[in-house]
């Protein structure tokens, strides 16, 4: 649920309350799923977004390599069609 916060602050523009709600969906003990969990996409896409706007580049791409982690949910190939 953080993770959904985490976006709902993001879109209202509360980066602290955004970053604090992404950070607490991705850390293991406060994830309700078996590790590893494939939807912690939900709180690194704010964190993101919350790291680009402060100017924090290499933070922003970390978590972007951290998206692709095997443990985490495929992007979707509907796309490519």
């Amino acid at each position: 649920l953080s993770g959904h916060a985490a976006w709902i602050a993001w879109r209202e523009g509360n980066l602290a309350l955004a970053e604090t709600y992404g950070r607490e969906s991705i850390t293991p003990e406060h994830s309700h799923l078996a590790w590893p969990n494939p939807f912690l996409w939900t709180g690194r896409w704010p964190l993101i977004g919350v790291a680009l706007a402060q100017g924090q580049t290499a933070a922003a791409i970390t978590h972007v390599r951290l998206l692709f982690e095997p443990s985490q949910q495929l992007p979707s190939t509907a796309w490519r069609k």
